[in-house]
């Protein structure tokens, strides 16, 4: 029994010597300062912002890049950095600007100076399909905000100078807006001097339409232009043959395949025939 006591003892006082070593190394108070119960406002506002790690922030924060032409996406109220999503200038860490697709949407621009995200809108609501951002150098995207990743580019759009006041968004996501920042002589590349900027000098306002099942720039000016020109069929044969030269052309010179060896077949359809059968002509002729 005493030896069971005695180590009893010396583990006790094992623990009270590490709880001092404990104490001794915690960090004191600043000199001067009063020990109170309360908890310091940094501490307070550490507190409402954090997050634990695998718990989920309880909003998005999309921030404009500015001149890295990005988008930036942070989780609040942790302030975490959750992705960059790569809009206007390539972006080596995911290969965007490096496929065909998105250096297609890039065009000869690799550069862009990104503001004013807007998220599209159903009824003056947020939705949560699509985010929109402007680039000065007059164009617009469009993000998919299920992946993350831009879809669509367009512009530069005609005449805008600084495309700065973009890319708002009207409430049922009908048009982003797109405005003009510096004045210029209108149609832009031409000049006027300065004595007659109150006169010569315009800012342009663009609206750009927005498919709103999809999202697309293009596919309503596209279904407009449609009904309006009406295809052409000889036109569009023209075209077809003009194309199928190019082409052969292309395998003499490029590909050192003999003349006599490309065959163009050339579909003549005519429409007041009573069967089915369809007129061709061979042509064995390359220019």
């Amino acid at each position: 029994m005493m030896k069971r006591r005695s180590g009893t003892i010396l583990a006790i006082a094992g623990i009270a010597a590490v709880g001092l070593l404990a104490g001794r190394c915690a960090p004191s108070a600043p000199k001067g300062s009063k020990k109170t119960g309360t908890v310091s406002d940094a501490a307070t506002a550490a507190m409402k912002v954090y997050v634990a790690p695998g718990d989920l922030d309880e909003y998005y924060l999309f921030a404009s890049g500015g001149h890295s032409g990005q988008i930036y996406v942070y989780g609040l109220p942790s302030g975490r950095h959750i992705s960059t999503i790569p809009v206007f200038t390539p972006y080596p860490a995911t290969g965007y600007g490096f496929d065909d697709d998105s250096k297609k949407m890039l065009g000869d621009l690799t550069w862009g100076d990104a503001h004013h995200p807007a998220l599209s809108e159903t009824g003056g609501d947020y939705d949560g399909r699509w985010l929109f951002i402007n680039d000065m150098n007059g164009r617009i995207a469009r993000i998919d905000l299920r992946d993350f990743k831009t879809k669509q580019i367009i512009g530069p759009v005609p005449n805008v100078s600084g495309n700065h006041g973009s890319s708002f968004v009207t409430p049922n996501t009908d048009y982003a807006v797109m405005s003009s920042r510096f004045s210029i002589p209108i149609p832009k590349g031409t000049v006027a001097g300065i004595d007659k900027y109150a006169t010569e000098y315009k800012g342009v306002l663009v609206g750009v339409k927005i498919d709103p099942k999809s999202g697309d720039f293009y596919e309503v000016a596209k279904q407009k232009l449609e009904a309006i020109i009406k295809p052409e069929t000889h036109r569009l044969k023209e075209l077809a043959a003009e194309r199928a030269q190019a082409i052969a052309k292309y395998i003499v010179q490029k590909g050192g395949i003999p003349n006599e060896r490309i065959f163009i077949l050339d579909t003549a359809l005519n429409p007041k025939r009573d069967n089915a059968d369809i007129v061709s002509f061979l042509s064995l002729k390359t220019n």
